[in-house]
């Protein structure tokens, strides 16, 4: 996997892979590299079809046709500081949380490291959201950004996590909170070559800075259940 995303950006970008001289932040579009046959092996494979038949029943679920998103980040600030803004889900809050309607897999191609732009999670968030979203109106349950924002401003510890005077304090990443009953805390998806973490689409998440001398690599897939019951 590695190789196949290090030839597609040495192919339609300057970068190249043992030079970081020619390392920049500038986006990569990854478009036409998502079908890879390389990135094949994300769900084929014993380890997440058991996870994946845990979750949502044996054969219950589909993965996105459209293939893999790739997660490449540059090393781009030269000290780590936790993000105040960007937080969000990649699901609406019209579906119920449970049964789980889909989930997300984030899975490390390259060592990604503590510090090194790993994607950050609110662990339990996704149980937040479930115990918020009959507040919501009827007519106003999808995901965008403003129901993001009100959301993360319900819980005096969520608002201080997106508040502007925190001047990206890196403490929280210490602490557990409890927040209307449900423990929640933020988590910083690292691990080695292979490594696979699964988040709920409820799961509040966002880009993280990268302060290491590697490029973070990641590839991230949604998975969804097969039959959706109703809302």
């Amino acid at each position: 996997m590695a190789d196949a995303i290090w030839r597609h950006v040495d192919r339609h970008t300057p970068c190249r892979r043992h030079d970081p001289s020619t390392w920049d932040g500038r986006p990569i579009s990854f478009k036409r590299l998502k079908k890879h046959s390389a990135f094949d092996a994300l769900i084929e494979n014993p380890s997440v079809t058991a996870a994946l038949d845990a979750i949502f029943g044996p054969r219950e679920w589909a993965g996105s046709k459209s293939g893999p998103q790739v997660l490449m980040t540059f090393p781009n600030v030269a000290e780590w500081r936790l993000p105040d803004r960007l937080w969000h889900t990649d699901a609406g809050f019209e579906p119920r949380t449970f049964p789980v309607f889909g989930v997300k897999m984030f899975a490390s191609v390259e060592p990604v490291r503590p510090g090194g732009g790993g994607t950050l999670t609110i662990a339990g968030s996704h149980r937040l959201v479930e115990r918020y979203r009959p507040s919501l109106p009827r007519d106003g349950r999808a995901g965008v950004s403003s129901l993001w924002n009100t959301f993360m401003r319900h819980d005096p510890w969520l608002r201080e996590l997106i508040s502007e005077r925190r001047d990206g304090d890196p403490a929280m990443m210490s602490q557990q909170h409890d927040a209307d009953g449900i423990p929640i805390e933020i988590v910083e998806l690292t691990g080695d070559p292979g490594d696979v973490w699964i988040t709920h689409l409820h799961t509040f998440h966002c880009a993280a800075p990268n302060a290491l001398d590697t490029p973070r690599m990641m590839i991230a897939q949604p998975v969804f259940r097969a039959a959706l019951p109703p809302s």
